[in-house]
């Protein structure tokens, strides 16, 4: 789990499609999904973020990113002073 920089310039579609922690039938699951923007960076719509569990014994619910400059009411000055990613949050059962 964390910064795994895994979208946009940094990984490639086509290349994240060659690593096995993203590949269907490998028992990897990516909580954070290619469509989540996990940057608080302006223009960047990037899933840099990401946790990866293995089996099927875990049920995931709740994948989302915490907008805190959205809930705190924040500057992008202020925003980015703080962190240039927005925490993810998920429940495993």
């Amino acid at each position: 789990m964390g910064d795994m920089n895994a979208d946009c310039s940094y990984l490639s579609s086509s290349n994240q499609k060659q690593l096995e922690i993203f590949q269907n039938g490998t028992g990897f699951t990516s909580v954070i999904p290619d469509t989540f923007d996990t940057t608080s960076t302006a223009g960047t719509d990037c899933a840099y973020d990401r946790a990866i569990i293995l089996g099927q014994g875990i049920v995931v619910s709740g994948a989302a990113t915490y907008r805190f400059d959205d809930q705190l009411r924040l500057d992008v000055e202020t925003t980015l002073a703080i962190s240039d990613h927005y925490p993810i949050e998920f429940n495993l059962y």
